[in-house]
């Protein structure tokens, strides 16, 4: 029996935006079906429209939970708060190729010339068993979502691509268990009584008393933590004297 391919009602921006409902109450927030109705501007969680909003935020892996707690998935966070561009990047083309028929069309016609909007049409119809009446709406949720998750971006409206992402920046090696710092704090000149990232650490110094003990601790583990860097003292280390 040939497959019956599911799509969403709501475009992917549309979508994220049910999400995005969710996450500016604050990071990691759970809200109830009643309270995402009314974010959305709907009257209840029997509307229709709001059922449908719902279905397609789930079918693009942006949501999760039950109807009493609902929060934004890591996707979402991704998207909506991303740390690099190319996370958001690569989470919209997640969330497109996460829905059935969206994934299928993709594969179908990946790096290919689309055929024109009757052919498209058909295909979703003959190909991947989308109703007939449905089949122009479909198209045009999958081409606007396609353009949100950037599958347009290489190549125009005739063909879909996938844009090469460059992975996230990886972070700097540490010697030991010393943290980085601004190499610009490494630097020294002729003319400095102590090198650049000790002095830092003394222009840190309160000018006169007083000065309390957390204050007192924070600063101390502040120079200690520059001596180490500049003199690369690793932790159980000894220094040799001469």
């Amino acid at each position: 029996m040939p497959v019956e391919y599911r799509s969403p009602k709501y475009d992917l921006d549309q979508s994220i935006d049910v999400a995005r409902r969710i996450t500016d109450r604050g990071s990691g927030a759970a809200v109830s079906g009643a309270e995402l109705a009314a974010f959305l501007g709907y009257t209840g969680t029997n509307n229709g429209a709001y059922l449908n909003r719902v279905s397609a935020a789930r079918m693009f892996g942006l949501i999760e939970g039950n109807a009493n707690s609902i929060s934004a998935t890591d996707r979402a966070e991704q998207i909506i708060h991303p740390d690099y561009p190319q996370t958001a990047d690569r989470a919209r083309l997640d969330a497109f190729r996460s829905v059935p028929l969206f994934g299928a069309f993709l594969e179908a016609f990946k790096g290919r010339e689309l055929p024109d909007e009757a052919g498209m049409v058909n295909a979703l119809v003959g190909r991947f068993r989308v109703p007939e009446k449905e089949a122009k709406p479909v198209l045009a949720r999958l081409l606007l979502s396609a353009d949100q998750a950037g599958l347009f971006r290489v190549a125009g409206a005739g063909r879909m691509i996938e844009p090469t992402l460059a992975p996230p920046p990886s972070a700097p090696a540490k010697t030991d268990d010393l943290s980085p710092l601004p190499a610009l704090m490494l630097q020294d000149s002729p003319d400095r009584r102590f090198p650049k990232i000790i002095e830092a650490t003394l222009d840190l110094m309160p000018s006169g008393p007083p000065w309390d003990e957390a204050e007192y601790e924070e600063w101390l583990a502040f120079f200690d933590q520059a001596c180490r860097v500049y003199y690369r003292i690793a932790r159980g280390s000894k220094i040799e004297k001469a």
